[in-house]
């Protein structure tokens, strides 16, 4: 057991735990026991080697600061924007290969006009398209 997941597994014994900081503890994936803690407001998982951020992150709904900065994610997950409570998210010093040019910016700062145009670009990208739905139809003779 990881020092991660026992902190984890014990967080799970308190109540109301509002703040957990996993910072630097060589964590490679993103800990999925965090997602039952329905309490917590504040998430730093900075300096790990994380590679992606799971969409059920979006179950947790007190949760305010996110900070993954400094790992190896690249991408967001769409559902990351349903989180309509997060008000600082920090991805800075990841390689976000899918990001839009107009967000590479925002990506560098965790200020809350920042995160509001992660996330609102998020929740865009996770409405259906039109052109999804559409078929091709092909009228006309067979000549």
């Amino acid at each position: 057991l990881s020092a991660a997941g026992a902190v984890v597994r014990m967080a799970h014994h308190e109540v109301a735990l509002r703040a957990l900081d996993l910072s630097y503890c060589q964590l490679d994936c993103f800990p999925e026991g965090i997602m039952s803690l329905q309490y917590l407001e504040m998430l730093n998982l900075s300096s790990n080697r994380i590679q992606e951020i799971p969409g059920s992150v979006a179950t947790m709904s007190r949760l305010n600061t996110l900070n993954v900065g400094s790992n190896m994610i690249n991408s967001l997950p769409f559902e990351l924007g349903d989180l309509s409570t997060l008000r600082k998210l920090d991805i800075s010093r990841n390689p976000m290969e899918h990001i839009p040019p107009h967000l590479r910016r925002a990506r560098n700062t965790c200020s809350r006009a920042n995160t509001r145009a992660i996330l609102s670009y998020l929740r865009q990208m996770k409405k259906p398209f039109w052109w999804r739905y559409m078929k091709l139809m092909l009228l006309g003779d067979e000549n």
